[in-house]
């Protein structure tokens, strides 16, 4: 994943992959069919561990503000703490030709923007967030805000990621205020 992310899917080979773990390159064919598959699972592991740790978030009994900031803290702690996942997941989706390999991945993160959407709804009909609201756009802000945060946030710089997550939440949460 690491050589994803630095190299690119076309940037890297299996002769890489194979150095990377101490085996000859072609011998990774005996437990995958091809790279593409590889950058499948990569992305399809990560984006299910993301799934289910806002999924989780989303179940509790809080109120809705509570829950998103949950998920937002959930969100940005994921794009830092596994960022290698989060950037392959990123810049790589459009690399997999396999139509069936792209549909399931882009299932499963409409399954995530859907966890958000039904956070957010549930804020509305509780009158904790303006009636009216584009719930879609907004998450879409959040996914974009949380996700941007992987270009410019330092884990030495002057605010840990918890305060970043923070901010974000105080930042969203007052905007979808009534």
């Amino acid at each position: 994943m690491r050589l994803f992310r630095a190299n690119g899917y076309h940037g890297t080979s299996m002769a890489d992959i194979g150095t990377a773990l101490g085996v000859l390159g072609g011998s990774l064919y005996y437990y995958l069919d091809s790279k593409e598959e590889l950058l499948y699972d990569v992305v399809e592991t990560a984006t299910r561990g993301l799934l289910t740790g806002v999924y989780e978030v989303s179940r509790a009994p809080q109120p809705a503000a509570e829950r998103l900031r949950a998920a937002i803290h959930n969100h940005l702690r994921f794009c830092v703490e596994r960022s290698d996942y989060a950037v392959v997941f990123l810049n790589e989706i459009p690399n997999l030709r396999d139509v069936h390999m792209r549909r399931a991945l882009l299932q499963l993160v409409k399954h995530y923007e859907d966890v958000f959407c039904r956070i957010i709804e549930d804020g509305v009909e509780g009158g904790e967030f303006r009636k009216g609201l584009d719930v879609k756009i907004a998450v879409y802000g959040i996914l974009g805000m949380g996700n941007w945060a992987l270009r410019w946030f330092r884990p030495d710089g002057r605010m840990s990621i918890e305060q970043v997550a923070e901010e974000f939440a105080n930042l969203v949460v007052a905007g979808l205020r009534p």
